[in-house]
Protein backbone atom coordinates (compact mmCIF):
# COMPACT_ATOMS: atom_id res chain seq x y z
CA UNK A 1 0.00 0.00 0.00
CA UNK A 2 2.74 2.22 0.81
CA UNK A 3 4.09 1.96 -2.50
CA UNK A 4 0.70 3.22 -4.07
CA UNK A 5 0.58 6.21 -1.72
CA UNK A 6 4.19 7.17 -3.39
CA UNK A 7 3.48 5.96 -6.75
CA UNK A 8 0.29 8.59 -6.55
CA UNK A 9 2.33 11.50 -5.16
CA UNK A 10 5.01 10.94 -8.12
CA UNK A 11 2.60 10.83 -10.64
CA UNK A 12 0.46 13.94 -8.57
CA UNK A 13 3.59 16.29 -9.37
CA UNK A 14 4.72 15.02 -12.39
CA UNK A 15 0.75 15.88 -13.78
CA UNK A 16 2.01 19.64 -13.96
CA UNK A 17 4.20 19.36 -16.56
CA UNK A 18 1.40 17.48 -19.17
CA UNK A 19 -1.19 18.85 -21.03
CA UNK A 20 -4.36 18.24 -19.90
CA UNK A 21 -5.60 15.70 -22.53
CA UNK A 22 -2.36 13.87 -21.07
CA UNK A 23 -3.70 14.55 -18.12
CA UNK A 24 -7.17 12.72 -18.53
CA UNK A 25 -5.29 9.82 -20.47
CA UNK A 26 -3.18 9.53 -17.34
CA UNK A 27 -5.77 9.77 -14.59
CA UNK A 28 -7.59 7.16 -16.22
CA UNK A 29 -4.43 4.59 -16.27
CA UNK A 30 -3.77 5.16 -13.20
CA UNK A 31 -7.14 4.46 -11.86
CA UNK A 32 -7.10 1.17 -14.14
CA UNK A 33 -3.61 0.30 -12.31
CA UNK A 34 -5.12 1.18 -8.44
CA UNK A 35 -8.12 -0.96 -9.20
CA UNK A 36 -5.97 -4.17 -10.90
CA UNK A 37 -3.18 -4.10 -7.45
CA UNK A 38 -6.31 -4.04 -5.41
CA UNK A 39 -7.97 -6.86 -6.84
CA UNK A 40 -4.82 -8.70 -7.29
CA UNK A 41 -3.49 -7.70 -3.78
Amino acid sequence: MNFILMFLVEVTFFQYKLTPTANIHLSSSLLHFIISTLLFH
